[in-house]
């Protein structure tokens, strides 16, 4: 692979030669005719939390760990940072994820004469800066200048130039199309020639452009900068590996998209969780619950051990016995497993259903260990559920009315976006995908659920341009087509309809408050929380049923889903809120089975999830932010024989 992702507008083929490139997150300076050279202190690692003391807290400028403005010498402020973004008025990467304070307001350097045309581009961008981008255009020449990517947001990013005059053209433009002011903050941009305003503005769909100057007026001794001007920090952050890498500057979501299958059983070695070799003998029974577990908080099945991984604002316990350097995320929510594409380990993304919302990560070692966790996705809101995709990246998805979206995570590289497979925003809950229809395009469509009383389930089918190669551009690219599922109930059918509105009334009369979703070999499942309903669809012949969660233990509202593919098929449900919240299983016969019970919380179970081989189960208990694992003690993945299933 060749093209890491981003905006197309700064990768098309027909544009002309760049004549300059300036990092947006650097302090402004005019361009210069050669080379800059560096003259900004290096990041330096200093501390963490205060420690050590010694005078190293509050930090100096380009000093790190900051978590808040308080940890940095006051004017300073504390750059927040999901991976190794540039910080303002720094050189170097630092370490990723580390935080450093940086001065919001540097000196201004000692103005350099420009004898044709000074131009100043000034962008204050919004919530969403890596959506922002522009191009200035010399129309006398041809030539072009673009910016690099914007990671900081709500923040003023101004870039002078000393051009020739001449005709330009400035054009801004938003990935998303839906300007830069004022749904997700206050952005803004203006550009200025000799000091006179020729271009300000912030509210506009996906772009606009105005033109100033005059070819005729050209000075005719000068010919055009042609040179390439680099940048002393990479416009475009290189989106980090877990570990370094000989490959770092590898994007791993270039190529052929291939779903992800259940990779061989394997047993973990040198665990921590004392999983053994299979025995003779099959000791796991779904449904019979006589093993306490952490105190006596969960109730489990016979055959199965527990261990709490997590807890709220607490770090993280390591293998080697160090602690995380972040701590977890409150209010733990949805979640799912990716497997990491090189070692066999594994992440689990979590999602946080708080005013801070975002995505955490735990980092999984191929025999079960917890290696690492860092927060993957941060400046979302109440983000509850979603889904993995079939290029192993995690979709989630924000519960907050209007403004709640979708945004993809990869845990292994660190990237993030806002993604296009809702046409506007709502309380989202979960994600899944169909990667074997034959009438759409590339055979992938992608299934979102909202938990409203009227929110229609969507379909998304992405354009055929969305399909470059490069694997983030498919859920980001435009013209993608939205439709929503209406029932017949009289004949047991489904259509898909382009009309919002009939999805909205389908919701409002049958499935109110739909949350977990899942697609299995072109079975669709979900659940609607208000009537405790499991709604089956067959995808190829458009029928459907339904079915009651309402069995035995499982008196509360059917939250998350799960699948374990294997000898046994089992729909696996989570509880939305409520005592005894437990962990269900259903088999292919309709019966219902009890495979962990919460009998210690008064809260809400989320987050189911399986490692790779099927050897381990995850839970999260939302109240602490309690993540479980699980496993069978008879050394079997969950997906092979059971001795005996009890059911309710």
């Amino acid at each position: 692979p060749t093209q890491s992702p981003t905006d197309a507008s700064t990768t098309s083929p027909t544009k002309a030669p760049v004549i300059a490139t300036l990092d947006p997150t650097t302090s402004p300076s005019t361009a210069p005719s050669t080379q800059p050279t560096a003259a900004f202190p290096s990041l330096v690692y200093a501390g963490d939390n205060g420690s050590p003391g010694d005078g190293i807290f509050p930090l100096a400028k380009c000093q790190g760990d900051c978590d808040d403005d308080d940890d940095c010498e006051s004017p300073l402020k504390c750059f927040q940072r999901g991976g190794t973004q540039s910080v303002p008025g720094c050189t170097g990467t630092g370490i990723s994820g580390k935080d450093y304070c940086y001065d919001p307001n540097p000196p201004t350097p000692p103005p350099t004469p420009c004898p044709d045309m000074e131009i100043v581009v000034n962008i204050l961008t919004d919530k969403y800066p890596e959506e922002t981008s522009w191009t200035l255009t010399n129309n006398c020449d041809g030539s072009e200048i673009t910016p690099g990517e914007y990671v900081q947001k709500e923040f003023s990013h101004v870039q002078p130039y000393c051009l020739p005059l001449g005709e330009y053209t400035f054009v801004m433009e938003d990935a998303y199309g839906d300007g830069i002011c004022c749904v997700y903050g206050s952005g803004s941009y203006e550009v200025t020639s000799n000091g006179e305003s020729v271009a300000s503005g912030g509210e506009f769909d996906g772009s606009e452009a105005t033109t100033f100057g005059s070819c005729s007026t050209t000075s005719p001794t000068k010919s055009p900068a042609v040179a390439t001007i680099e940048p002393s920090v990479s416009a475009a952050p290189i989106a980090p590996t877990t570990s370094p890498t000989s490959e770092p500057t590898r994007s791993p979501q270039s190529g052929t998209i291939a779903p992800t299958t259940n990779s061989p059983t394997r047993e973990p070695t040198g665990s921590p969780l004392s999983i053994t070799a299979a025995p003779t003998e099959v000791t796991y029974r779904p449904g019979d619950l006589k093993v306490p577990c952490d105190g006596g908080k969960l109730l489990l099945s016979t055959g199965l051990d527990c261990k709490r991984l997590t807890t709220f604002d607490e770090k993280v316990l390591l293998a080697n016995g160090s602690r995380s350097s972040e701590r977890f995320h409150k209010d733990a929510d949805g979640a799912a497993v990716i497997p990491h594409p090189t070692d066999g380990g594994w992440y689990y993304t979590s999602n946080s259903e708080s005013s801070n919302g975002g995505v955490g990560t735990l980092r999984f070692a191929s025999n079960g260990d917890v290696i690492e966790y860092d927060r993957t996705l941060e400046g979302t809101i109440d983000n509850c559920g979603g889904g993995r995709t079939p290029w192993n990246t995690w979709v989630s998805c924000e519960e907050n009315d209007t403004d709640g979206y979708c945004h993809e995570v990869d845990p292994y590289t660190k990237f993030t976006q806002k993604v296009r497979v809702v046409a506007r925003g709502g309380n989202y809950e979960s994600f899944a995908y169909d990667d074997q229809d034959p009438s759409a395009p590339n055979g992938y469509r992608f299934f979102i659920t909202e938990d409203s009383s009227d929110g229609a389930l969507t379909r998304y089918t992405p354009d055929d341009s969305a399909y470059t190669g490069d694997n983030y551009d498919i859920l980001n690219t435009a013209n993608g087509v939205y439709e929503y599922l209406v029932l017949n109930e009289r004949q047991g059918t489904f259509t898909w309809s382009t009309s919002y509105s009939a999805g909205q009334d389908s919701a409002s009369d049958y499935f109110q408050n739909s949350e977990g979703i899942d697609v299995h070999d072109r079975i669709l499942s979900f659940t609607a929380k208000v009537e405790k309903l499991l709604y089956t669809l067959d995808l190829e012949q458009q029928t459907y049923i339904v079915t009651s969660t309402v069995s035995g233990a499982f008196d509360l509202q059917p939250d998350q889903i799960g699948r374990i593919i294997g000898e046994a098929d089992v729909l696996y449900f989570c509880e939305d809120g409520g005592s005894n919240c437990d962990i269900h299983g259903r088999d292919g016969t309709g019966k219902y089975f009890t495979i962990v019970e919460g009998t210690g919380y008064d809260s809400e179970t989320t987050g189911l999830a399986f490692s790779p081989d099927g050897m381990y189960m995850y839970v999260a208990i939302q109240s602490d932010s309690h993540i479980y694992s699980f496993w069978r003690t008879d050394g079997l993945a969950f997906n092979g024989t059971v001795a005996e299933t009890k059911y309710h």
